[in-house]
């Protein structure tokens, strides 16, 4: 076992690079998938070193930042990139080249929708990727660094795509190799705690909807032109999808491709009051979600709101139906 600085550095890199004019005068993806804190933390709590680094935030303290001179000379295990939406392919991919360059050491993977969806093509035409981890990754992430830090058996990680040391590329799950399971509940994840990460303060208070962030203007500017005027934490409620609504990426059968599963799962209203304050705590004012999967049916928001009421939290919601909503939700 080596000694590491870091034994997970996670990077996001939103889409700085585009085609859409003023070229170059903002980037786009500036949220993190709502993962990346919560698999951070897990790994934290199991003993493992992590850090994560958002670009976009790197380059708001500093405009001449580059992740590849910056962590230049320290030992990292494992670098970890998301790649949740297909946006920030480019920009994630170049990352990851960059990264690979510099730390040939570290292993470099990806993880998320885009990534999970195009795990053979990534491999196969980007040799300085080493690994995909395909679906929900809290308890896949966790088994990766033991392997990597045991050397043991990397066939062993549930839902990785990976490259063997002959070059052939390989899906853990398809070939039916034995493999350690590590079930994480969502009850268990902690979906608010930006620790992890540097300058969170800086993220908190930076980038809200729509998601750009103009370049050519400043903080101010940005909050009060191009985010609504504040800043709003995406809030965990659940994850899966009955539907095939054919304008979504993230439908039913996007969700079951991909993740292995488009059950519908719901965290406990507690858990979600939880990281409703710790997101206060880092600054936030404003509550985003957008998982509706059954909107005839407001029981869990219902009970939800009840519970920020008694709790006497200070804080509103940018809500966005996907149906209509009932007239005791829209009372509550």
């Amino acid at each position: 076992m080596t000694s590491t600085d870091v034994d997970c550095l996670f990077v996001h890199a939103p889409k700085a690079h585009n085609h859409y004019l003023p070229f170059g005068d903002f980037f786009n993806i500036t949220y993190m998938p709502m993962g990346l804190p919560a698999i951070a933390r897990q790994l934290n709590d199991e003993g493992h070193s992590t850090e994560i680094i958002h670009l976009g935030v790197e380059w708001l303290e500093n405009h001449e930042y580059n992740i590849a001179r910056d962590t230049e000379g320290m030992k990292i295990r494992a670098i970890g990139l998301s790649l949740y939406w297909h946006y920030q392919s480019y920009d994630a991919l170049e990352v990851a080249r960059a990264m690979k360059a510099t730390h040939p050491e570290s292993y470099v993977f990806l993880g998320g929708l885009t990534a999970g969806y195009f795990a053979a093509e990534i491999l196969e035409k980007f040799p300085f990727v080493d690994a995909v981890i395909r679906g929900h990754a809290e308890g896949a992430t966790g088994i990766l660094l033991d392997e990597l830090k045991s050397g043991g058996d990397l066939g062993r990680v549930p839902g990785m795509a990976h490259r063997l040391s002959d070059g052939t590329v390989v899906d853990n799950d398809r070939i039916g190799r034995v493999r350690v399971q590590r079930h994480v509940a969502l009850d268990e994840l902690h979906f608010a705690d930006l620790s992890m990460m540097r300058h969170p303060k800086t993220y908190a208070t930076s980038f809200g909807f729509p998601l750009a962030y103009g370049r050519e203007f400043s903080a101010e500017e940005n909050r009060s032109m191009l985010s609504m005027g504040r800043a709003f934490f995406p809030l965990f409620i659940g994850r899966g999808c009955p539907w095939m609504c054919t304008f979504c990426g993230g439908n039913r059968e996007t969700l079951r491709k991909v993740n292995g599963t488009n059950k519908l799962q719901w965290r406990s209203p507690d858990r979600v009051l939880d990281d409703i304050r710790q997101a206060m705590d880092f600054g936030y004012k404003t509550m985003s979600l957008c998982f509706d999967p059954t909107p005839s049916k407001d029981t869990y928001y219902r009970t939800l709101f009840e519970k920020i009421r008694q709790a006497r939290l200070e804080v509103d919601f940018y809500f966005e139906c996907w149906g209509v909503p009932t007239l005791p939700f829209i009372k509550d």
